[in-house]
C-alpha cells in the first residue's frame, strides 16, 4: 500500500510518522512537537517571486523579482489512479511542506536543486488542536 501525501500530513498533525513507513516498513515514531517536523524538512528552496511595481516609459508596469534561498522544505509526489475508458492513468502532483513562517504565495516558484516548479495551491494545515502547523503546497513543474 502507497503512503500519500495526504497521509503523511494526517500523519505529522495527528500523531505518528517515521521515514520507514513512508518507505515501507518499519515502526511509527510519535510527532510530538515542532522540531520533529523541522528535522523532517530535509531540503532546501530558493522562493522567488515576482511583483509589478511602476509604469515604466512605454506604459508597461516594471517588474522586481524577489528570491529568498536556503528555505527549508522536503518535497514529496502524490500519486493518484483514476481509471478512464478502461485505462489506468496516474497524476502525479508534486508537494513541499513548509513551516508557517515561511512566506510562500501563489505564483511564486520554487527551486529545489535543479529543477523549478510553480506554486498553484497553499494550504494551511492544522493539528490536532486547529492551530496552524505547516503549509501544504501543490507544485507545477514548469519545463524551460
Amino acid at each position: 500500500m502507497a503512503v500519500t501525501a495526504t497521509d503523511v500530513f494526517s500523519i505529522l498533525t495527528g500523531g505518528y510518522f517515521s521515514t520507514t513507513e513512508v518507505t515501507g516498513g518499519g515502526t511509527a515514531t510519535p510527532i510530538k512537537n515542532a522540531s520533529q517536523f523541522q528535522r523532517w524538512l530535509i531540503q532546501t528552496c530558493s522562493i522567488t517571486r515576482y511583483t509589478k511595481g511602476d509604469l515604466d516609459g512605454f506604459g508597461r508596469p516594471t517588474e522586481t523579482e524577489t528570491t529568498t534561498d536556503n528555505v527549508r522544505t522536503r518535497l514529496d509526489q502524490e500519486v493518484q489512479r483514476y481509471i478512464q475508458d478502461g485505462k489506468v492513468l496516474n497524476v502525479k502532483t508534486m508537494i513541499a511542506f513548509f513551516e508557517m513562517d515561511v512566506d510562500v504565495r501563489l505564483r511564486d516558484t520554487i527551486t529545489i536543486g535543479s529543477r523549478t516548479y510553480e506554486v498553484i495551491d497553499v494550504d494551511e494545515v492544522l493539528d490536532g488542536n486547529n492551530i496552524p502547523h505547516h503549509y501544504e503546497v501543490t507544485l507545477d513543474r514548469m519545463v524551460t
